[in-house]
């Protein structure tokens, strides 16, 4: 059984021909991390791209005499580029940005299985500016149900 953590690296990791449709080089890493400081303070490739786990946030148990909540998970997908002008003379952010549409088409509206909301999106930002490299986090979040009787 795989992590939903490593179902949206695999599919991440699978769309090769879509950057390549978009006129970008696939990324040459997609991995995944325990969290942003890990991929801040360790090795990257560019292009690459890491996805963590960034928080879950429990709703409230709807039972007296069992358990049974929604529980909201959040990833963070951080776009790793090199902060110099491209072939197309496009600066490190239109680069960024490029990947992130790519990733987002990959995961809007996307259900790893039965028991998994779709995936939204929940925001980005630039995340580091550093050492030629511009590290780009979108977070996306999604939902399931847990129970226990």
């Amino acid at each position: 059984m795989s992590t939903l953590r490593q179902q949206i690296e695999t599919r991440i990791a699978a769309s090769a021909a879509d950057f390549t449709a978009a006129g970008l080089r696939p990324f040459r890493e997609v991995a995944g991390a325990a969290g942003i400081a890990n991929i801040l303070n360790g090795r990257v490739s560019a292009p690459g791209c890491y996805i963590y786990r960034a928080r879950l946030r429990p709703g409230p148990n709807v039972y007296d005499d069992a358990v049974m909540q929604r529980v909201e998970a959040q990833f963070g997908i951080v776009s790793v580029v090199r902060n110099v002008a491209d072939a197309r003379q496009g600066d490190a952010s239109d680069l960024a940005e490029a990947y992130s549409d790519v990733i987002q088409a990959r995961l809007l509206n996307w259900s790893p299985d039965e028991y998994t909301e779709q995936f939204e999106y929940a925001g980005g930002q630039v995340v580091r500016l550093q050492n030629d490299y511009l590290y780009w986090q979108d977070l996306y979040r999604t939902a399931s149900i847990i129970r226990q009787t």
